[in-house]
């Protein structure tokens, strides 16, 4: 009945890892979920260092009501809370990120499209997964830009992508080795 009261009165009283990993299991999906809706890319490990941090706290079973329902709800809602406030933060960096910086970065990346590795790279896929790839990383398009070029999907675009990655990944692991 109150599995995951016990689990954090156990986590708190004896800092036992197996605990915690449980805890941390239960929310994951929502870690993820939260995650997956955010413009910041180190959100994932944001909300567990949050969620580390407020299972610790002690007046979690200090809580009116002592069943999983208001504490499953009071971390979800913290961590939600938690969520908002990183992104804002997040978008007030970006909207006041100096421009040059910015180019810099497009200017960086458009720059190392240039190297003999890359183009060596690009002789491993078919032209169409060339072209998407250069699209994509070159010129900056969106994968709803480039359906629309090729008037397919953007699901279709996305899947391609993936695939000239995976491609990549295989190349490079098998020039390590």
């Amino acid at each position: 009945m109150n599995e995951l009261f016990d689990l954090v009165k156990n986590y708190q009283e004896t800092k036992n890892e197996e605990s915690f990993l449980l805890l941390l299991k239960k929310f994951n999906p929502l870690i993820k979920n939260l995650s997956n809706k955010s413009i910041y890319p180190d959100m994932k490990n944001e909300l567990t260092l949050f969620f580390t941090e407020l299972v610790n706290k002690p007046y979690l079973l200090n809580l009116n009501s002592k069943n999983d329902k208001c504490l499953s709800k009071y971390i979800g809602k913290s961590m939600h809370n938690y969520f908002q406030k990183i992104n804002k933060h997040y978008e007030q960096i970006i909207k006041t990120e100096p421009t040059e910086f910015k180019d810099s970065i497009y200017t960086n990346t458009i720059n190392s499209f240039n190297t003999i590795e890359f183009k060596d790279f690009l002789n491993y896929l078919s032209p169409k997964e060339k072209e998407i790839i250069l699209y994509y990383f070159n010129d900056l398009y969106t994968c709803t830009e480039i359906s629309k070029k090729y008037n397919v999907s953007r699901q279709y675009i996305h899947k391609i992508l993936k695939r000239s990655l995976k491609k990549l990944k295989i190349y490079y692991s098998c020039e390590i080795f």
